[in-house]
């Protein structure tokens, strides 16, 4: 059977707010080489969705949800990284790595910010997960580690039985299974596994947990979720939470068209779905639809649809 929050019974929902706090680690390290160009000048945590970067809708959500405290790495920009997360306060503790140890290895540094269950959040995945209910089944489940799984989208397949327990990570894509969703809820004993290495990956880190025969177990997720990491999967969130296609909780967009309030835009020539960034200008010549404007960019004229567009670049979508 399939688990689901819809699946959990009512009485597995009655967890207390004490009882479901916990702390959480976003991975924000990368050097978003395959969102170029969009991130050589915005590290990808920074790249807005709608009106606020990733990074913060992210840590929005795990606080709603009733996350105590915010961990997260950084290695690529970090300094304008750490800057931007200053401003989110206290509950945000940032550690900047000399060097990249891989999804996995970034636990290393953060041992003692979990001294029991914790969240492990991938920095580019935008959903709809509910944690409040993740956290719940993980508990009720007494689970080692359990894993936020999303139909299969990758190369890496996790293989589970009829409970959803993980049986093996695998790379064989013929293989019927899911694919991991960048989100976890982890024992604090999984210190105890880590491989004695510097650096590895969290799929290390799953098969340690399979060797050592705890349970790990499957959290399935059918509703919205988004891997960001690719200029099409970025302008795809885009227009699917501007044409409500999806609904992200925190992201609440009024229409179709998205102008931040320091853009000047005079084009009344604008279909689908429009983003317009902070101190843009888009002339009454200009044509756009299915776009998004990044800041600071003027637009003087031209015919612009299904495309990302700044003064450095213009991205079609098709």
């Amino acid at each position: 059977m399939a688990h689901t929050a819809a699946a959990l019974h009512p009485e597995e929902k009655k967890v207390s707010v004490i009882q479901l706090i916990m702390n959480a680690l976003v991975l924000s390290a990368g050097a978003g080489e395959r969102m170029k160009p969009l991130t050589l000048m915005t590290p990808k945590p920074l790249l807005p969705v709608l009106h606020e970067p990733m990074i913060k809708q992210i840590i929005d959500r795990l606080f709603a949800h009733g996350i105590e405290r915010v961990g997260v790495n950084c290695y690529h920009e970090a300094g304008q990284i750490t800057q931007y997360l200053e401003q989110l306060g206290d509950r945000v503790h940032v550690n900047t790595e000399n060097r990249l140890r891989g999804t996995g290895g970034a636990l290393t540094d953060f041992r003692s910010f979990f001294p029991d269950d914790f969240i492990i959040h991938s920095g580019d995945v935008i959903s709809d997960v509910d944690f409040t209910a993740l956290i719940a089944f993980h508990r009720t489940q007494r689970a080692f580690a359990t894993l936020v799984l999303v139909e299969q989208t990758g190369t890496r397949i996790i293989q589970v039985d009829d409970g959803l327990h993980v049986r093996d990570v695998t790379d064989d894509d013929k293989n019927n299974g899911f694919s991991y969703a960048g989100i976890g809820v982890f024992s604090g004993s999984v210190f105890s596994i880590l491989p004695e290495r510097d650096i590895f990956s969290i799929i290390d880190i799953f098969r340690a947990i399979i060797k050592n025969k705890e349970i790990m177990i499957g959290f399935r997720h059918r509703s919205a979720w988004y891997n960001v990491n690719s200029p099409y999967e970025y302008w795809r969130v885009h227009r699917d939470i501007l044409t409500s296609k999806t609904h992200i909780d925190g992201i609440t967009p009024s229409g179709a068209f998205f102008f931040h309030p320091t853009s000047s835009v005079r084009t009344k020539t604008l279909s689908g779905f429009v983003v317009v960034g902070a101190h843009a200008r888009i002339s009454e010549h200009v044509v756009l639809e299915n776009t998004i404007v990044f800041r600071d960019t003027n637009v003087s004229r031209g015919t612009y649809k299904n495309v990302l567009l700044s003064d450095h670049f213009c991205l079609n979508m098709n």
